[in-house]
C-alpha cells in the first residue's frame, strides 16, 4: 500500500477517535445540539469507513484496526439513537383516536372532548384538528355538533366582552376580543367581532390599522429551547414588581406573577415553578441583574456548565420579554393611574410604611388576578408574525427541547409578598381579621378596601 494512502487513513482513525470523545464528553455534559452534530459525523465517518474496507487487502492490519473503530462508532451511534430522532423532527406527530369496536359494522371514532375543546382554544381549525386526530374534518365536525362542544354568543353577549377589555386595556382590538373569547371556551368569527368593534370603537379601530408595525424576524428552534426572563419596574414606586418568563419561540406566557420585593430567591422560586409546569428549557436569556443569580445557579445545576444555559446581555436584546412588556404595561397604566390619582389627593403616602403595606395587602392580588385573565387572553390572541397562530398553538406543535433525566434541584423558594418591616407582622395580623380574603377582591371595589384597611390601621397605630 502507498505511504500516504497509510499515514492517511491513519489521521483518519485520529480523528475518528477525537470525534467520539468529544461526543462522549457532550453527552455527559448534556450538550444536546453539539452531541447532535457529533452523531451525525460520526455517521458520516463510519460511512467513510465502510466504503474504505472494501479497498483494502483482507491480511492487512489497517483493516483490523478500521474494523474495531466501525464497530465502536456503531455502538455509540446505536445508543444514542433516540437522541438524533429526537432532534430531527421537531413535528408533533398526529395523535389517531381509538375506536369503538362493536358486534356488528365498523367502529366508530372515540374523540375526546375535552381534547378538541382545548385545541380550539387554541385556536386551532377544525381541518387542523381533524389532521392531528387522524379523523376527516366532517367526522369530527359531526361529533362536535352531537356533543354540543361549542356555545353560541349573541351579540350582546360578545359586546359586554368588548366592553369588559376596553376598560381593562382601550387599544384593544380584534385579536385580543377573539383571544378573550376563546380563553373563555367559545368561538365567534373574526368578521363578527370586526364588525362589531367597528360599531362600538370606530375611530380606535381606524387607529389600530394605520398603527401596524413591521416586525424583524426572530428565529428560535422550538418550544423550550428559549426562554426570556425579567422584570418590569412600572409600579415600583409604590413597592410592587412584576416578574415574566416568555417562550422564545411560541411567545406564550410561562410565568407572570407580582410581589413586593426583587429578591434572587423570589425569582428564582418564580422561574422553578414555570419549569415544574412547562418543564426545563434549553437555555434561558436575561439581564445581567443580580436578582437573577439564582434562576441563573438553578439552569446550569440542570442544564450543565459551559454551553449557553444562561445567556446575559442587554435588556434591548432581550427581544421577546420586552416586546411582551409593551403588552403588560397597557393592563398595568390604570393602576399607575389610580395610584397616582391617591398620592395628589394626599390618601397614600409612598414614604409611610403602613400605606404601603396597606395599598399592597389590597392592590397585589388585584393586579395578579388581572395579569392573570391577560395571560389567558394572551395566549389564545392570534400573531400576526406568527402566520395568524396563537401562542398556545404554536407551543402544542412542535416537540419541546429534550431533557436528559431532569431531577428538580432542592431550592428554598422565598415568597413574593414579604412585610417591609417588625410592625408588619401585627398590621398583618388586623387585616387578615378585616379582610381574610384579598385575592376575592374585585378592582370595582379595591379603593375602598384600601380606604378602610388604612384608616383601621392608622386608628389603632398612630
Amino acid at each position: 500500500m502507498d505511504e500516504n494512502i497509510h499515514y492517511g487513513i491513519l489521521a483518519f482513525t485520529d480523528n475518528v477517535f477525537n470525534e467520539l470523545a468529544k461526543a462522549q464528553e457532550r453527552l455527559r455534559s448534556k450538550d444536546e445540539h453539539a452531541l447532535l452534530c457529533s452523531l451525525q459525523k460520526l455517521e458520516e465517518q463510519g460511512n467513510i469507513i465502510h466504503r474504505t474496507l472494501s479497498n483494502i487487502g483482507s491480511h492487512s492490519p489497517l483493516k483490523l484496526l478500521l474494523c474495531h473503530i466501525l464497530l465502536d462508532v456503531l455502538q455509540f451511534l446505536q445508543e444514542n439513537e433516540g437522541i438524533s430522532l429526537r432532534q430531527e423532527d421537531h413535528r408533533v406527530a398526529p395523535q389517531p383516536c381509538p375506536i369503538r369496536l362493536g358486534s356488528r359494522g365498523r367502529g366508530s371514532f372515540i374523540i375526546d372532548p375535552k381534547q378538541v375543546k382545548d385545541y380550539r382554544q387554541a385556536g386551532m381549525s377544525w381541518t387542523e384538528i381533524a389532521a392531528t386526530l387522524c379523523v376527516s374534518r366532517k367526522t369530527l365536525y359531526n361529533h362536535c355538533r352531537e356533543i354540543q362542544l361549542e356555545e353560541r354568543l349573541s351579540d350582546a353577549e360578545v359586546n359586554e366582552i368588548i366592553d369588559e377589555l376596553k376598560a381593562e386595556d382601550p387599544r384593544s382590538g380584534e385579536s385580543y376580543v377573539g383571544g378573550e373569547i376563546r380563553a373563555r371556551g367559545h368561538h365567534v368569527s373574526r368578521e363578527r367581532v370586526r364588525k362589531l368593534l367597528r360599531l362600538k370603537d370606530p375611530l380606535g379601530t381606524a387607529q389600530m390599522v394605520q398603527d401596524k408595525t413591521i416586525r424583524k424576524v426572530y428565529h428560535v428552534k422550538g418550544p423550550n429551547y428559549m426562554w426570556h426572563l425579567d422584570g418590569n419596574l412600572k409600579l415600583v414606586y409604590y413597592g410592587i414588581y412584576v416578574y415574566g418568563i416568555v417562550d422564545g419561540f411560541s411567545r406564550k406566557v410561562m410565568a407572570l406573577e407580582v410581589g413586593n420585593n426583587k429578591t434572587a430567591s423570589a425569582v428564582g422560586g418564580c422561574f422553578l415553578r414555570a419549569v415544574r409546569r412547562f418543564g426545563v428549557p434549553e437555555r434561558i436569556r436575561s439581564d445581567k441583574g443580580g436578582e437573577n443569580v439564582d434562576a441563573a445557579t438553578l439552569m446550569l445545576q440542570i442544564r450543565g456548565t459551559r454551553r449557553g444555559s444562561f445567556i446575559t446581555g442587554r435588556s434591548v436584546h432581550n427581544t421577546r420579554i420586552e416586546r411582551f412588556w409593551g403588552e403588560v404595561n397597557r393592563i398595568t397604566l390604570r393602576f399607575r393611574k389610580l395610584f397616582l390619582n391617591l398620592c395628589l389627593t394626599n390618601k397614600l403616602d409612598v414614604d409611610n410604611d403602613l400605606d404601603l403595606f396597606s395599598l399592597q395587602y389590597v392592590f397585589i392580588p388585584v393586579i395578579q388576578e388581572t395579569l392573570y385573565r391577560f395571560e389567558r387572553r394572551y395566549d389564545c390572541h392570534k400573531i400576526r408574525t406568527g402566520h395568524s397562530k396563537t401562542p398556545k398553538a404554536l407551543y402544542m406543535s412542535r416537540s419541546k427541547a429534550p431533557v436528559f433525566g431532569f431531577d428538580c434541584p432542592s431550592y428554598d423558594e422565598d415568597n413574593l409578598v414579604s412585610l417591609p418591616c417588625e410592625e408588619a407582622n401585627e398590621w398583618l395580623t388586623h387585616a387578615e381579621s378585616l379582610c381574610p380574603n384579598p385575592s376575592e377582591i374585585k378592582y370595582e371595589d379595591s379603593v375602598d378596601v384600601y380606604h378602610m384597611l388604612r384608616s383601621f390601621l392608622k386608628h389603632l397605630y398612630q
